[in-house]
């Protein structure tokens, strides 16, 4: 991956200073054994999800760059 491909993971540092605090007054808010199963199968798909898209582009990239 280039230098500036690269960079997009990084602009997500940024955003973690401001979606954190939001995380933990969601879980503060959801704390039963139910809620915690259902966000927990919800981030897991979530990163499934995310997995099968850069899986995608990633196989949709031409080797030898």
């Amino acid at each position: 991956m280039s230098v500036e491909e690269i960079a997009f993971f990084a602009a997500h540092d940024e955003i973690g200073e401001t979606v954190t605090p939001i995380n933990a007054l969601l879980l503060a808010r959801y704390d039963t054994s139910k809620d915690r199963q259902c966000i927990t199968r919800a981030v897991r798909l979530s990163h499934e999800f995310e997995v099968l898209f850069y899986g995608t582009g990633m196989a949709a990239t031409p080797t030898g760059k």
